[in-house]
């Protein structure tokens, strides 16, 4: 092996040292690849291959070299690199090239082995080729046969002009412009559109026959440049429409119900009201244009609420109309009636609520200073479908307390008034008078009854059992005393009202519940204390036998023991 690489190393320092010689040990067919048309300045890259190598040592080669010749004029040489482990180099003064596997290991029998980079430098044409061509096997070196690369260099057209337009029917007066436009008639359904390019090697989009719809028809034509800029020609070709545009109704009515107002072709809201038992419209529609078309849009009706209903007329061009009908469906009779009615906010536009709002708190306060004179207060109900507000109180405000109602009536017509008291000062100095708004009760008993929970001031309804004889309210004291605490008897039943200098008031309610429970359950607790004391009798008596055993059998010992004593000392 030895012997192969010393004589390969002679081969290669002949081979790039000393002109070309064939040994015809073998021979190889060599070529150019690569692209064909370039523009000024882009890179061309050619590649170098190897094939068909014929005889030779092993079938393969692994050094390749020559002059490459070209118009220097056209490309200006960039590089030179070698392919699958082989290294390449030019001497640029010559423009040879040799290109060797230096390992032995990567010949090659066909395939490429480098490639050569070029700039094309002008509009030209020239051939890459190579001469002197010669490779080596691990022998020695073999012919080559090399094919050269035609190259051409040049800059495309960038005409992207139009030398014609037509269009039949109708017709364009064709100046060179890109904007263009046309009428037809109403019977003419489609155009035929002509084009050809100032330049051959241009391209036409767009021109061809065209199908035409009523009214604008927008039809483009593009021409691409060989370079690949584009331009396009836009043509609008108008066809007349003959066809109908009433959407008007003729006539419109319901038959389970009444229009408000009644029908008017040119009027398209209505409303009307129709009855619980009702859930659908029954609808009778003719447009004025017997080309027109009808749809009706006739959804189920929705109980207390309003629903569209909707007539729509398309006329014979597209153009439509819509006729609506807001139809409020009655109540369901069956349908039990709300009690809400909480509100949901309580809020002002300047100052602090006090307390917080919380929709079961009726009583609130503002406090404002001297100069603030105006209030907004905001409202809303927590059942909004049916519960109203009824509001009492003027935004202007004036000096000292400005008393606000604010009466929430349910569905069912029961209702809670929420009160509040904006406090403006009377100076800029000093503080507001009457500003309490404590309506709190400290204290709250009956006479000839009992309340069955105990008392809290934040609670505000009782209730109690009557003991017998007329029940009444022993004390109902406010936390303040200069509050006015009113009491109404609802029989049976009783409210207290607390109402502060402020104007703030508070409610408390009692009622009274059956007196049968209070009675059992002092049946009870009779029975209860009899079996007691019975209980206790019974043990005080059986403690008191106990005792007197006791005191006898005492008795009886101390005699035994007497005289025993005495038979003692006789015997002695």
């Amino acid at each position: 092996m030895k012997k192969v690489i010393n004589k390969f190393t002679l081969l290669l320092i002949s081979f790039f040292l000393f002109p070309f010689v064939t040994y015809a040990a073998g021979s190889v067919n060599a070529y150019f690849s690569g692209g064909s048309t370039f523009k000024p300045g882009d890179t061309v890259t050619l590649t170098i291959n190897v094939g068909s190598v014929n005889g030779g040592a092993d079938g393969k080669v692994y050094m390749f070299g020559g002059f490459v010749s070209y118009d220097q004029s056209c490309l200006a040489y960039q590089s030179i690199s070698g392919h699958n482990g082989w290294t390449a180099q030019m001497n640029t003064g010559n423009n040879k090239i040799a290109i060797a596997d230096y390992s032995l290991s990567n010949g090659v029998q066909n395939g490429s082995i480098g490639s050569i980079t070029f700039k094309a430098l002008k509009d030209c044409q020239t051939t890459v080729s190579m001469t002197g061509a010669s490779a080596s096997d691990t022998a020695g070196n073999v012919s080559v046969g090399f094919s050269g690369k035609s190259i051409k260099i040049y800059t495309p057209s960038n005409n992207n002009n139009l030398s014609s337009l037509s269009v039949n029917p109708g017709g364009i007066n064709f100046n060179g412009g890109t904007s263009y436009s046309t009428s037809v008639g109403a019977s003419t359904t489609s155009v035929t559109v002509s084009a050809a390019a100032q330049d051959a090697k241009a391209k036409i989009s767009g021109a061809g026959n065209y199908n035409l719809n009523y009214g604008a028809n927008n039809i483009n034509v593009v021409v691409t440049a060989e370079d690949g800029s584009k331009k396009t020609y836009s043509i609008n070709v108008n066809r007349k429409d003959d066809r109908s545009s009433n959407t008007n109704l003729s006539s419109l009515s319901v038959s389970n119900g009444k229009l408000s107002p009644g029908f008017s072709k040119g009027n398209t809201k209505y409303s009307m009201e129709v009855p619980f038992a009702t859930s659908k419209l029954k609808i009778s529609a003719n447009p004025e244009d017997p080309k027109s078309k009808v749809s009706i849009s006739n959804p189920d009706l929705v109980a207390e609420e309003t629903t569209a209903v909707k007539v729509t007329v398309t006329a014979e061009n597209g153009a439509t109309k819509t006729y609506v009908i807001d139809v409020k469906r009655g109540k369901d009779p069956n349908k039990p009636l709300s009690n809400n009615n909480y509100l949901s906010d309580l809020s002002v536009s300047t100052g602090m609520l006090s307390p917080a709002f919380d929709k079961e708190k009726l009583n609130y306060a503002v406090y404002l200073p001297f100069e603030i004179s105006y209030i907004e207060v905001n409202t809303s109900v927590e059942d909004t479908k049916y519960a109203t507000i009824k509001k009492e109180g003027d935004n202007n405000l004036s000096i000292g307390n400005n008393l606000f109602k604010y009466t929430v009536t349910a569905e069912d017509g029961s209702t809670r008034v929420y009160t509040l008291t904006v406090v403006r000062n009377d100076s800029l100095e000093g503080n507001s008078k009457n500003t309490n708004t404590n309506t709190y009760l400290k204290k709250l008993t009956v006479k000839n009854g009992i309340i069955t929970s105990k008392f809290k001031k934040d609670k505000n309804i009782y209730y109690y059992y009557s003991l017998g004889g007329k029940t009444k309210i022993k004390d109902a004291i406010p936390e303040i005393k200069d509050n006015k605490v009113t009491t109404y008897n609802l029989g049976g039943s009783f409210i207290i009202i607390v109402e502060a200098a402020s104007g703030a008031r508070s409610y408390y309610l009692l009622i009274e519940k059956s007196t049968l429970v209070i009675i059992a359950l002092i049946l009870l607790i009779i029975a209860l204390v009899t079996c007691i004391f019975v209980i206790r009798h019974k043990r005080k008596k059986n403690g008191n036998n106990n005792n007197i055993n006791v005191d006898d059998n005492s008795s009886k010992k101390k005699k035994k023991r007497k005289i025993k004593k005495k038979e003692i000392k006789e015997n002695a």
